[in-house]
């Protein structure tokens, strides 16, 4: 992803430290203008595809490699069996491929975004952690992750107040059901 967007993951502040959070506002913005940013890029040469399926695929060789330990879910999906996860993120990965086309189908994509992996400086995005290989796919992967961070530090208005400042005015929430499930498996 180009180096005109973001810079060294080592500058400015964690974006899920408190100082970051205590102006919630502030850290959307910056959020928001990072990630349309980021999807609006053109694709790198040799960018990967990256399908819901894939996702999922790489969900299962975790789960059959044993690195997925169900401690590390987020708190509603602790009582859920890896594999039960599995089969859920399946079976949602299906239904989205019976959905029409998105403009956020096939841009530019972190893939495995946090909050933490981003640094905020001056009402911005100035460093973040990049994802090992260029992906391109579904933007809601991007948006999705820090959603469900966002709602931890700030609290869960702040997911629709993301898509509403990204400019989704009817979040697609099979989409965001996917990705937020198939997180915690990833």
């Amino acid at each position: 992803m180009s180096e005109r967007v973001l810079a060294s993951p080592l500058d400015g502040i964690a974006a899920d430290s408190p100082a970051a959070v205590m102006r919630p506002d502030d850290l959307l913005a910056a959020l928001v203008r990072f990630l349309q940013a980021v999807h609006a890029e053109a694709p790198e040469s040799g960018a990967r595809p990256a399908t819901p399926d894939t996702f999922v695929e790489h969900a299962r060789q975790r789960l059959e490699a044993g690195l997925i330990a169900p401690e590390g879910f987020d708190p509603p999906y602790r009582a859920q069996a890896p594999e039960r996860l599995l089969e859920i993120a399946a079976g949602l990965a299906e239904q989205l491929a019976d959905r029409p086309q998105s403009d956020l189908d096939a841009v530019q994509v972190h893939g495995n975004l946090s909050l933490g992996d981003l640094r905020l400086g001056d009402g911005a995005i100035v460093g973040w952690a990049p994802p090992v290989t260029a992906l391109v796919g579904d933007g809601y992967v991007d948006l999705s992750f820090l959603a469900r961070d966002l709602s931890t530090a700030i609290g869960p208005m702040a997911v629709p107040a993301l898509f509403d400042m990204y400019g989704i005015d009817r979040p697609d929430p099979v989409r965001i059901e996917f990705w937020v499930t198939l997180r915690q498996l990833l």
